[in-house]
């Protein structure tokens, strides 16, 4: 309304308006998030000169801190009956799930007074952290892995397996370690990958689409048939022997000549 009108919010209007399509688009996380809110988002925030990333975490870390089990259980809590059963569902957004764990004992002891009182089949609290931060995924197996808009900052995932899996418009951000992960059926779509070692990688069925692998190290991991003309690649590291079978553009080609010892002149 007020760019239709040609007239600009006063910063503390502004930085409220960022705060609330943080809130609805949990930090851009949603599956409903669409360009249009991050423009905008991002022009409040300049306006009320703001950090979008530090106010979303204090957005969404209000959400647990300094309340009781009851109180962050019941802030987004619906109740079900279908098919002759009854259930609780409980939603809790966070950007810190390690310390909203640490009360897990508290949050099942509260679930099973509820489940008792109101005669629940079953009673769940959906946890979802829309920042992954400082995680550990080594070794792990993500069987059937649907991961949009997530950020993965200062994780490990040291040999992790992943099958059957979609990741769209994913961060790692930099430097993230997934040296000899083993992947099958998985789409990066959208994802970046930038400065992440990728190195020993063993793939089946996997595909990059619109991926930043920019400086990325993919040392000892094989190429064949893999297309990578929607990606950039400027920088990436790799033995020459692992670039044979890979799809790429004239443009890409001429930058990946330097692997194979080519000048071009």
């Amino acid at each position: 309304m007020y760019q239709d009108r040609g007239l600009m919010p006063s910063a503390k209007l502004a930085g409220m308006m960022a705060a609330a399509i943080l809130s609805d688009t949990v930090m851009f996380k949603s599956p409903t998030c669409t360009p249009r809110d991050i423009r905008t988002a991002e022009r409040m925030a300049r306006i009320a000169d703001v950090s979008l990333d530090e106010l979303g975490h204090e957005i969404f870390s209000a959400a647990v801190d300094n309340k009781s089990a009851e109180e962050v259980f019941f802030t987004d809590y619906k109740e079900f009956h279908i098919a002759g059963h009854s259930l609780a569902v409980s939603q809790l957004t966070c950007v810190d799930s390690p310390s909203v764990l640490k009360r897990k004992d508290e949050f099942l002891k509260l679930m099973k007074k509820t489940a008792e009182e109101k005669m629940f089949d079953l009673v769940i609290l959906m946890l979802t952290d829309v920042l992954l931060e400082n995680c550990s995924f080594s070794a792990c197996r993500l069987q059937d892995l649907a991961a949009c808009r997530v950020t993965l900052r200062g994780c490990k995932l040291m040999g992790v397996g992943m099958a059957h899996s979609l990741l769209r418009d994913v961060s790692f951000l930099r430097y993230a370690a997934m040296g000899g992960s083993r992947l099958k059926a998985v789409l990066f779509d959208g994802c970046s990958l930038q400065e992440t070692d990728c190195s020993e990688w063993r793939w089946k069925e996997t595909a990059f689409s619109d991926c930043d692998l920019r400086k990325s190290q993919l040392l000892h991991t094989s190429l064949n048939g893999m297309d990578l003309r929607s990606c950039e690649l400027d920088g990436f590291r790799l033995a020459p022997q692992d670039l044979k079978g890979a799809i790429v553009t004239p443009e890409q080609a001429m930058m990946l000549a330097g692997f194979l010892g080519v000048v071009i002149r």
